[in-house]
């Protein structure tokens, strides 16, 4: 995954967490929200990691 690079994460107004991971272009690659800054950011981890890994085959 060395074309993500920026993981950020912030509170919304409704308590829930908003994590987003971006590429080196600035590009959103996941987008995840969870009850926690962890869960968020966790979620948004593993979307990034599926995309990635059907970047690479192509799809």
């Amino acid at each position: 995954m060395q074309w993500l690079n920026e993981l950020h994460a912030k509170q919304r107004r409704d308590g829930a967490w908003y994590a987003e991971i971006r590429s080196d272009l600035g590009e959103i690659v996941a987008i995840a929200t969870a009850a926690d800054k962890d869960g968020a950011e966790r979620r948004a981890q593993i979307i990034a990691e599926q995309v990635s890994a059907a970047f690479a085959k192509g799809e």
